[in-house]
């Protein structure tokens, strides 16, 4: 947030400075139409009286601004990120500058992310829990991947993962097929490269068998902007849910009013858990 404050307060006074009102891609803009012009002009009239002045004015005027369209954005923002490192060195304890680097560090950001879980009976000890993600994600590299355990209730059923697809600009990408071991079940698509802004859309949809009085947990690996959690359970299942962040209280946690859904309003990290946690009600039984 900083970053970006100070990056808007530079180009305020970029505005003020060069062209008034104008942003500074419209200036550079004219530095380039203006440079082309000027050497266009020289060399079709064969201007030999300026000795070559006007030529070279232009050749200066779209030099600036090829390197103001590329170089210097890149390097400011270089620059801002190695100032802000070193400045983080200085102030921080050193148990904490390699997490804090590791959070500048991450390229991709989760816009929209919706986790539904829906819990059945299918005994008196065992509940079917079939969970649902569907994840936007925003900007370089993605791939979904999907991995739960298998809990050995051969009895009622094995654990099964029923999607896992990948959407880029409409073009769906599905998982390989579901490879099995002895404790769990694994899938995962192709990888896939994004362009800057272009964003992924990540679903995956599961089943797990847990004791009625159990819960799960997940966690992902992109930072994750005002996650939902939507949490279906019969009437006779107590149950809650966390983001797996400090502080969690009705001031940050907005409950729906219609559906049985939280919201963070915050940023989730990755590998913080989330939790759905369930019991049945006549035991009284609840572990937060």
């Amino acid at each position: 947030m900083a970053g970006a404050d100070f990056s808007r307060n530079t180009a305020g006074a970029s505005n003020m400075k060069l062209g008034g009102k104008l942003p500074p891609w419209a200036i550079l803009t004219i530095f380039l139409i203006l440079g082309a012009a000027l050497i266009f002009v020289a060399h079709f009239y064969q201007w030999q009286r300026d000795y070559g002045i006007t030529s070279e004015i232009g050749v200066a005027l779209l030099t600036a601004s090829i390197l103001g369209f590329t170089i210097d954005r890149w390097m400011k923002a270089e620059l801002r990120t190695d100032a802000f490192l070193a400045a983080i060195g200085h102030v921080l304890a050193p148990e904490f500058r390699a997490e804090v680097s590791r959070i500048v560090g991450y390229k991709l950001i989760c816009e929209k992310h919706l986790l539904l879980i829906n819990i059945e009976h299918v005994s008196n000890e065992l509940v079917k829990v079939t969970t649902s993600t569907e994840r936007t994600i925003r900007n370089r590299s993605a791939y979904p991947q999907t991995h739960i355990d298998e809990w050995g209730y051969q009895q009622v059923g094995h654990s099964q993962i029923l999607e896992c697809i990948l959407t880029i600009d409409g073009v769906e990408t599905p998982a390989n097929k579901p490879q099995l071991n002895a404790y769990s079940v694994y899938c995962a698509t192709a990888e896939k490269t994004l362009k800057p802004n272009q964003e992924a859309i990540l679903r995956s949809k599961y089943i797990d068998y847990k004791p009625i009085n159990d819960d799960l947990q997940y966690s992902f690996a992109a930072p994750t902007i005002d996650p939902e959690i939507e949490v279906h359970a019969p009437d006779d299942l107590g149950w809650f849910c966390n983001f797996g962040t400090p502080d969690e209280t009705a001031e940050n946690v907005v409950v729906s009013g219609i559906t049985p859904k939280r919201q963070l309003r915050g940023t989730y990290f990755p590998h913080q858990s989330m939790r759905v946690r369930w019991w049945p009600k006549s035991t009284q039984q609840k572990t937060p």
